[in-house]
């Protein structure tokens, strides 16, 4: 198998397009939801944990048909949708099974003078219909840890994946193991339109995963009906490798933190910066790791990097790469697609980065490794 190069490729088929729900059919969803949340109040923690463990069991038993999914519609590599995604599922699954009860059990607490004759404690209650909308990058991982930690908080939930990876059919299957989780959880498909008219709808909390961008459209439509939001959007991640660490090992933990998903992370690294002293050395030893990758998607579980997910994804990267290469950096390998009309793009190692370049300045989502040499720790920070 030669480095770099793509092997079986089992790309995803293009899918149909998503139509978007109406506000009448929003209000349907709502609705459901408001009944679903009234019957949800009146059980106990205990079923739900028991729900979340058939969950947990279903998932293990049905690992390798949910990684074909995820493969088919993200093109990932057959690991990175293994330990990113499913076993990144079931250990946050183990984590609420522990952890849930002391969690959200009742608590006495101290009472401030001002009430000297009261008792205080705090007691957590459900927020009632929770709207999540989650991410094209992890689909399975964001969108079921979200969706979980607020069902088990009691709370009835509506979850609109991406249109880019909806997934379609099998959030539903996953949550048929359960009669209540079905009845409390809702999957709704379509685009930014569906979203806003779920918002409409008034949930009690919103929870968004993307970027920064559409991020800022649904802040804007939570703050005209004041609903609680949390967004989880992108970022610039850094690297600082000093000349006493071990050299092969930091390469290698670089590579994986900047290439794992094929940089389509939101926490993936996008600026190495390498103290002087050891910066040709590390150069050299990641051009070298990065070449002996191998790229596929659906894979026998012998790829490193996948595919990309997105299209427009692809375009971004592509341009900040040009962009670089234009000012003066230098490509030391990658800069291109693998084949003609394919959304692999080659890992690329890029040296002679200024400041003022797209690279450095935008967030890349893609499987780029800029490296800087730096002097001294209060120069890099």
């Amino acid at each position: 198998m030669l480095d770099n190069q793509l092997e079986s490729s089992s790309l995803a088929q293009p899918l149909e397009p998503l139509l978007d729900l109406s506000s009448r059919q929003a209000a349907d969803i709502f609705a459901r939801a408001g009944r679903a949340q009234s019957n949800l109040s009146k059980l106990t923690l205990d079923i739900r944990l028991a729900g979340l463990r058939k969950l947990l069991d279903y998932v293990v038993e049905n690992r390798d048909d949910i990684i074909d999914v995820l493969c088919r519609e993200t093109r990932k590599c057959r690991t990175d949708a293994l330990v990113s995604e499913v076993l990144g599922v079931l250990d946050n699954f183990e984590w609420l099974l522990k952890n849930a009860r002391k969690i959200l059990r009742e608590k006495r607490v101290s009472t401030p003078i001002t009430l000297l004759g009261k008792r205080s404690r705090i007691v957590h209650e459900p927020l009632g219909t929770v709207l999540i909308i989650a991410p094209w990058n992890y689909p399975l991982h964001i969108g079921l840890t979200s969706i979980l930690a607020a069902y088990v908080a009691g709370n009835a939930v509506i979850f609109k994946p991406s249109e880019l990876t909806p997934m379609q059919g099998l959030f539903e299957k996953l949550f048929a193991v359960d009669p209540v989780m079905a009845d409390s959880i809702q999957v709704v498909y379509g685009t930014g339109k569906s979203a806003e008219q779920l918002i409409e709808q008034k949930p009690a909390k919103v929870f968004f995963t993307g970027s920064a961008r559409t991020g800022r459209k649904i802040l804007h439509q939570c703050a005209e009906h004041l609903i609680p939001v949390d967004l989880e959007l992108g970022g610039k991640d850094q690297a600082i490798v000093f000349d006493d660490v071990n050299l092969e090992r930091s390469v290698k933990g670089v590579i994986w933190g900047a290439l794992t998903n094929a940089g389509q992370s939101c926490s993936s690294v996008e600026r190495v910066y390498v103290q002087s002293g050891i910066y040709e050395q590390f150069v050299a030893l990641a051009q070298q790791e990065i070449e002996k990758l191998v790229l596929n998607s659906g894979d026998a579980g012998n790829a490193d990097v996948g595919g990309m997910t997105a299209d427009f994804q692809l375009d971004i990267v592509h341009r900040q790469v040009i962009d670089a290469q234009a000012k003066g950096a230098r490509i030391l390998t990658g800069g291109a697609t693998l084949l003609d009309n394919e959304l692999f793009y080659r890992p690329t190692l890029i040296t002679g980065i200024e400041d003022d370049m797209a690279l450095m300045t935008q967030e890349t989502f893609g499987p780029v490794v800029p490296i800087l040499p730096f002097n001294t720790e209060d120069e890099v920070v």
